[in-house]
């Protein structure tokens, strides 16, 4: 494994590929993702949902493959990430680097002046595609322009873009969605009908990052909740949906005691009106809260 800096977060990486099984990509491509966009609300119009009928052109599913099939949990409609799947997989940087030239664009990516860390400098500058993230709130930006705007959907100064956005601003980390998939469902309300012996995540009606996402497992590995806080929060009235227990793949082969997880992206093509398959990253970590922190290991996913 090599350590690899953006700005002043530094992580380790793998050589260590994992292939995605083409009949779950198939499954995502043609079925999954379809029926996710058809449930995705309307009450935000972006460039994307009146150009092309989809909350987003790009989207991130962060997922496990298990002897069942696929395990899902979230599909992430604006995708962080994409800085470091370039660093990682070089197969995902030139399939993302197709299918944005696959447009007819002028593609910007717009940084909250409140944003301290992101990765999108390392494919904008490398893509020569224009990177706003000045000072100023918000950054004036040209009415030609498509854009991809990271701010958080508090930030109602950046809400008048949304005629522009190729992926939602308002409605970032929107979970309704999750509900007419059938991935989740909202929370008893009696706390004892809980599958507290099968394990859940707890999930609120808006949010990214794992902001105000409670996991629950018998085993009370790394990173569980204890019953206590679970039901504080639910009483709270911060979280709003439950997710059954999606155990994460293995990496004891690799490093023991790690949790994985794989995070692949699909564009959509505007002239066939079809999703296709970029490739991605697997992220690891000895917790399972599963997400970019200082002892994440990332590797290719082909």
């Amino acid at each position: 494994m090599i350590q690899v800096k953006i700005g002043d977060w530094t992580f380790a990486v793998s050589s260590v590929a994992l292939d995605m099984p083409r009949f779950i990509i198939e499954e995502v491509a043609n079925d999954l993702l379809p029926r996710w966009a058809s449930v995705w609300s309307r009450e935000e119009e972006t460039m994307a949902l009146v150009k092309f009928g989809i909350p987003s052109v790009l989207v991130r599913l962060d997922c496990v493959v298990t002897d069942e099939g696929l395990g899902v949990y979230e599909i992430e409609e604006r995708p962080a990430g994409l800085g470091i799947a370039c660093i990682v997989n070089s197969e995902f940087k030139a399939r993302f680097h197709s299918w944005i030239k696959s447009y007819d664009w002028n593609l910007a990516v717009v940084i909250s002046h409140r944003r301290a860390n992101h990765d999108d400098g390392v494919w904008t500058f490398e893509f020569g595609v224009p990177l706003f993230n000045g000072k100023s709130c918000p950054p004036e930006i040209p009415e030609s322009y498509a854009l991809l705007v990271r701010a958080e959907p508090e930030e109602e100064e950046y809400w008048f873009f949304s005629p522009q956005a190729l992926f939602p601003i308002r409605l970032k980390g929107w979970k309704g969605y999750g509900l007419r998939l059938a991935l989740w469902e909202p929370i008893p309300e009696d706390p004892n009908l809980l599958p507290w012996d099968e394990g859940f995540a707890l999930k609120p009606l808006q949010g990214s990052k794992m902001r105000d996402v409670f996991l629950w497992h018998p085993s009370k590995g790394p990173g569980v909740a204890t019953r206590t806080k679970v039901e504080n929060m639910i009483k709270s009235g911060k979280v709003a949906y439950v997710q059954k227990w999606i155990h994460p793949e293995s990496y004891h082969e690799f490093i023991p005691g790690y949790f994985l997880i794989r995070r692949i992206y699909f564009g959509f093509l505007p002239s066939s009106h079809e999703w296709v398959y970029l490739g991605g990253i697997w992220n690891a970590r000895p917790n399972l809260r599963i997400h970019g922190a200082k002892d994440a290991v990332f590797g290719p996913v082909v």
